[in-house]
């Protein structure tokens, strides 16, 4: 029997040790939370212009933020506060406005629709963390939002810990594209073109001239900030040959869901998606709503910077057209494959489409720094 008596754990700390002990504690949850909160100027102007909305150069006459289709995106933090100014300038022809969705401030007083050679300031808080559709509700607004006035602003979590560290992010921006932008009575009637990522036409397609994949390797997180702006089509998201890691509503951390196949953003709405891919090749992202259109963007993880899932060969692109005129042309189905870094677009395969030899979309891999505000 040992009888060598034991300390008494309860009794045995010095006042020092417990200031010690709450000091480590209280530098611990300091260290959680980043930095302070911080104040932005956003400064926005509109532009009514025309954008290139295909890789052969076509234009569209669209009514922007800062030239931009989508346009900037803006970011900020949970907490921080946002001093925002539109300006409309004399040159402009319509009222335009602003709206940002992850504001909480008087709607009258604020978003109203100023004339040209106007400007409007106002200031809200960023109070609730996730990713947000910030839009023109001039009226008709199916106007002024099918026309390009669309944008995401992202408020990352005050808490640094409250989502897993991504090693790639990406902007995705889906909406309608009405070739007549005059047209209302086309977009009340849901008479739309083309479903599109960012505003493009076969800007990204691996295979078409211009095109980029967007690019991961094996393994690596991939966080998607993805909005739909409609203005009237919901868009299914979901990754073919993958499951979504984690998908965020509104891209609050509160709002979890792990291992979603397909999730239902509606226009006006957005959500964060994380997909982690372990092993290379072509993984197509598509809006899924067959009624519509089929938009896919494909991100093309390799774990050795060119290899077997480089699009080397068109032909791949030519199966794709005939399996897709074959299986949706009653419905007028389009395939899309969209890439790039914060600028991922719409593209269609169809008869007539000239493709290209791509020897290596991996040369480089690609990291999207989404600006600040």
């Amino acid at each position: 029997m040992n009888n060598t008596p034991q300390p008494n754990m309860s009794v045995c700390r010095s006042p020092l040790t417990y200031g010690m002990l709450i000091l480590t504690m209280l530098w611990m949850a300091l260290g959680c939370q980043g930095a302070g909160a911080k104040e932005h100027e956003v400064k926005m102007t509109v532009v009514e212009t025309e954008v290139v909305i295909e890789g052969d150069g076509t234009t569209y006459k669209a009514w922007t933020f800062n030239g931009q289709f989508p346009g900037p995106v803006v970011r900020v933090r949970e907490g921080d506060t946002v001093k925002f100014t539109l300006e409309n300038p004399k040159t402009s022809t319509y009222p335009h406005s602003m709206d940002f969705h992850a504001a909480e401030i008087d709607f009258l007083e604020n978003y109203r629709a100023i004339n040209p050679g106007e400007t409007i300031s106002f200031t809200y808080k960023a109070r609730k963390p996730g990713i947000f559709f910030y839009h023109c509700g001039a009226p008709p607004m199916i106007q002024h939002v099918a026309r390009g006035m669309i944008g995401a602003i992202i408020v990352d979590p005050k808490n640094v810990r409250a989502l897993p560290k991504a090693d790639r992010e990406y902007v995705l921006v889906q909406s309608e594209l009405f070739k007549n932008p005059n047209d209302v009575q086309a977009m009340f009637a849901r008479k739309f073109d083309n479903v599109v990522f960012n505003g493009g036409i076969f800007k990204y397609h691996p295979f078409v001239t211009g095109g980029h994949a967007l690019e991961a390797k094996p393994g690596e997180r991939v966080r998607i900030y993805f909005v739909n702006a409609g203005p009237n089509e919901f868009s299914s998201f979901h990754p073919i040959g993958e499951i979504w890691d984690a998908v965020y509503e509104s891209g609050n951390p509160a709002n979890k869901q792990v291992g979603v196949q397909t999730y239902v953003v509606g226009p006006g709405s957005a959500a964060t998606f994380d997909l982690v891919v372990e092993s290379a090749g072509a993984y197509p992202i598509v809006t899924s709503e067959y009624d519509s259109r089929f938009s896919i963007c494909v991100p093309w993880p390799d774990g050795h910077g060119s290899g077997p899932h480089a699009c080397r060969e068109p032909a791949d692109a030519r199966r794709t057209w005939r399996f897709s005129r074959r299986t949706w042309s009653k419905w007028r189905r389009q395939i899309a494959y969209s890439a790039d870094t914060c600028r991922p677009a719409r593209v269609q395969a169809r008869p007539g489409v000239t493709f290209r030899r791509v020897p290596s979309l991996q040369a480089a891999p690609v990291h999207c720094e989404i600006p600040r505000a």
